[in-house]
Formats: C-alpha cells, structure tokens, sequence
C-alpha cells in the first residue's frame, strides 16, 4: 500500500473466544504530512522524527503504543489520535499524560475512563530520536514480534479495564454523590468569584492609569464621583422614618407643632444674642 508498511499483531483472547486473531498495523515515515490547521487550535502536529499509524485498534491507548514500540527499542514522546477530534475540528484540547485528544463532549469532569476509538482510526507517533523511525520501519517483519501479543506488557490497573467494568464506572461518574458533586460546585464557584474579582480590580485600574499614548481606557462602570456627607444622612435619615405615619393622631399633630415652635424660639433668641454681643462690639451696621 504504496509506502506502508505492515505490521501483524496478535490481539489478546477475550471471554467469549480464545481463537487467535491478528490485527494489521499500517505504517509509514510522517513526513510532510499536515493536516488542514485546526478551528480555534494552533496546528502542532509532529513531522519529523514521527510515524503515521493507520488501522489501529479500537482499544489502543497511549500505553499500547508505548509499549509496542520498546520491542524495537524505541521511546515515545507524543501520540495524537484521529477519532478522539471532532469533525468539526473546534473542540478543546484535553491533554492525558503525553495524548492529545479532542472530546465530542465538554463536561465538568468526564464520564468515561477510557476512550474508545473509531474502527479504522489513525495516530501520529513522535519519537525522541530520528534513528527510532527508521529502526521501527527495517524491523516491522521481525519474528519477535509475532509473538508479541497486544498490551501484555502494560501493567496492570494502569489502563483502566474495558467490558462490564467500564460501564459500571461510566455509570457511577454520571451519578456521582451529593458530597463529590458540591464539592466540585464550590470548587468552581470559588473560582468563578476568584476569575471575577480579578477582572474589577483590572478595570479599576484601566479607569485610572493611562495607556502608552496616554489614553484612559473607557471600561463599564464609569467613574463615579464622590458622595456628599449631607445628601447620604438625608438618605439615613428618611430610610429610617420610612414606614412611620406622621399626624395619624391629634396629639402627634399638636406635639410637632410645639416642637418646632420651640425650635424657631431657640433660634430666635440666639439670633438675638448674636445681634447684641455685635453691637457691644460696635461691628453691627443695621443698615448697609
């Protein structure tokens, strides 16, 4: 297949057959192969010292490759997957260990342990040394390697498991407990109040200090003058009265009335005081 090269595989016994199948990994050096650049993503794709790996398994993880690749002596540095990118090409990223995948979803937290690819998905295998990819490449065709079986060397609890444990932990991630869930609600909450505060201080700021050229940035909420003394006891004051019937009852008539003609007395009478201690003085003019 013009400069592929094949790979065969032997894929692990699963519960319902032990018959020994192969899989065929089609491979060739990734060079000067770029993809259209991605929507609202910076196009970072490898293309030197990587192979372009078609035909992949639908379980392959990072791990499967990582450890399909040390039989040749090789070490990986950076796996892109095709089915794990939207069509559309304008998800977010979420990166897992040395994985770049996009996800058909945005979730607070996912639900799935482990991503399932697409029948007949690609990879990009970037390699820390060039000499990797050509040693890969001679050495597809080793007998060694038929007896490699697929993901027997990888750990175990280190990918999480597929089959009735995958749906189980699916199912327990969708329904996660009252204490998880409000813990992730204030978790995001006192980020949000976090992400907010510092954009009023921002803006505060830009209200205030000049740009290079000298210009003060126009931001929402404008400036705001300072408050008189006087108009905010007015606003005390008629808050605290708000509520209170005035002159409901005759008596409350009759006493405001005495009140205030005891004010207008008082201040008389120190008006008067003022005008004699004037004259003792010989300042007071009664006519201009």
């Amino acid at each position: 297949m013009y400069d592929y090269v094949i790979l065969k595989i032997r894929m692990p016994p699963t519960s319902f057959s032990s018959t020994c199948l192969y899989h065929y990994l089609y491979i060739k050096e990734h060079h000067r192969y770029q993809p259209a650049p991605l929507i609202n993503q910076q196009a970072d794709l490898p293309s030197e010292q990587s192979l372009f790996i078609s035909n992949i398994p639908v379980d392959t993880t990072y791990d499967h490759l990582k450890y399909l690749f040390n039989e040749f002596g090789a070490r990986i540095q950076h796996v892109i997957f095709s089915s794990l990118l939207k069509s559309s090409f304008s998800g977010d990223t979420g990166d897992t260990g040395n994985v770049d995948v996009m996800s058909d979803q945005d979730p607070i937290w996912s639900v799935w342990k482990r991503p399932i690819l697409r029948s007949g998905s690609w990879a990009i295998v970037e390699f820390l040394e060039k000499q990797d990819v050509q040693r890969i490449l001679q050495n597809v065709n080793n007998k060694k390697m038929e007896k490699y079986v697929w993901g027997q060397k990888i750990p175990s609890g280190r990918v999480p498991e597929l089959g009735f444990k995958h749906y189980y932990d699916h199912h327990s991630l969708m329904y996660p407990s009252h204490v998880e869930l409000q813990a992730s609600i204030d978790k995001y909450m006192s980020e949000f109040y976090s992400v907010e505060e510092k954009q009023k201080l921002l803006r505060k700021r830009q209200r205030t200090e000049p740009d290079e050229e000298g210009f003060i940035t126009v931001t929402r909420g404008g400036r705001i003058g300072a408050g008189r003394i006087d108009d905010a006891m007015k606003i005390k004051e008629k808050k605290k009265n708000k509520g209170v019937l005035l002159n409901f009852y005759k008596f409350q008539a009759l006493e405001r009335k005495k009140k205030e003609l005891l004010e207008l007395k008082k201040k008389f009478e120190e008006d008067q005081k003022k005008i004699q201690e004037l004259r003792e003085k010989k300042r007071f003019k009664m006519y201009p």
